[in-house]
């Protein structure tokens, strides 16, 4: 799943979420006061997931930025190479240490 998914996947989620909370919250006038305590204690369990959602878009966005900070930085990279300004370094020989 790429990061652009699990933002959307996310978003969808708070969404249903809010339909949920909404369809419960009207359903509170016509309950009893032990009904109304699981309705309330299942809004906030919803609220929950929501805050769980809302973290996962956030850490999703950030990969995001700093994946992008990353290419911009090859992109410098590649273009120092191109017109000489950056040296790659040689190919040395590889040595073998033993204990």
């Amino acid at each position: 799943m790429t990061i652009q998914e699990v933002i959307q996947v996310a978003q969808a989620a708070i969404k249903t979420d809010n339909q949920k909370i909404t369809m419960r919250q009207k359903d509170l006038k016509y309950e009893t006061d032990s009904q109304r305590q699981d309705t309330l204690s299942g809004i906030s369990d919803i609220r929950s997931d929501q805050d769980t959602q809302r973290t996962n878009i956030s850490e999703a966005q950030k990969d995001i930025e700093k994946r992008q900070t990353e290419i911009a930085y090859m992109q410098k990279k590649q273009t120092a190479i191109n017109d000489g300004r950056y040296q790659l370094p040689k190919p040395g020989k590889t040595q073998i240490y033993q204990k």
